[in-house]
């Protein structure tokens, strides 16, 4: 009886109001939103935490909707750095993310901290509380991702998701797919080394999908039979050339050209079409027809 009184006073102190939320810093990624937002409410994420860094396009007109209906909190992040500050870009980044755990520890049970260019789910088709419910013992669960390429396209056309066509990808065990990104339990967070890895309070530390524990910001191995992040890195030819290069080559100048042109090709040496299985019910959450696809 005593417990039962306990519980109905202090429902917040005890329980978080979302199982799975999202952290995301961005910049001018306004086309590629609603896409993400949608993409990820089908994998049962209840709440986006996002954080602008000094955006000049339209993207408060596509995140209206959902700070109206309470889907995402925003946050107006306007640090800034100079050329080829890529540790200062760290700190602006990891700060956002520090500030997301420690403003929202009460509220979210588990958050992932993402990009915009990164789509998180279960090749088996599980929510992500499902595939979750059973690393409650844990600070953290590294995933593993795959780089994807532009398969050749020039622009996504209106009316097409981007998941959709873009389909070619690097090998599974490339090097640059033993990184991995961070599902915590903010209450469980210490401090964020880097965008690919966070410290824990002891005795709790982070685990692959199979429970292996790990302290570093990649695998010895890519596994993504369980969970998945699909790493749209280069998007279309057009962002690429328009965009990803010079963003890319501001915070690290060693990536040349040529370098992040070779990056390229590698993304684009295989297919993956596992992530088509969503795409249906994306177009109608994107209010598109559906369109038959194989899969």
């Amino acid at each position: 009886m005593l417990l039962s009184i306990v519980l109905a006073s202090q429902p917040f102190m005890l329980f978080s109001i979302y199982d799975v939320a999202i952290c995301a810093i961005f910049q001018d990624e306004a086309p590629f939103l609603k896409e993400w937002i949608e993409f990820h409410k089908l994998q049962g994420v209840q709440h986006f935490y996002l954080y602008n860094n000094n955006s000049t396009d339209h993207y408060l007109e596509v995140l209206t909707p959902y700070i109206s209906s309470n889907k995402i909190t925003l946050v107006e992040w306007s640090f800034s750095y100079e050329y080829a500050e890529y540790e200062k870009w760290q700190e602006i980044q990891t700060g956002a993310y520090m500030n997301c755990m420690k403003k929202h520890q009460k509220d979210a049970k588990w958050i992932a901290v993402i990009d915009i260019d990164e789509f998180l789910f279960c090749p088996d088709g599980k929510t992500l509380p499902e595939f979750l419910q059973s690393y409650t013992n844990y600070g953290g669960v590294c995933v593993n991702w795959l780089k994807f390429g532009t398969s050749g396209i020039e622009d996504i056309p209106e009316a097409t998701c981007m998941i959709e066509l873009l389909i070619h990808c690097s090998e599974q065990h490339h090097y640059d797919n033993l990184m991995v990104k961070s599902i915590v339990q903010p209450k469980r967070v210490v401090s964020c080394a880097h965008a690919h890895s966070f410290n824990y309070i002891k005795p709790y530390f982070a685990v692959t999908p199979d429970r292996r524990r790990i302290n570093e910001a990649r695998t010895k191995i890519n596994d993504i039979s369980k969970i998945c992040i699909n790493h749209y890195w280069t998007r279309t030819e057009k962002y690429l050339f328009s965009n990803k290069i010079q963003s890319r080559q501001k915070r690290r100048p060693q990536f040349t050209t040529d370098k992040i042109m070779q990056m390229a090709i590698d993304y684009n040496q295989c297919v993956n079409n596992v992530i088509l299985r969503y795409v249906d019910e994306l177009r109608i959450a994107m209010e598109f027809e559906t369109a038959k696809l194989s899969k």
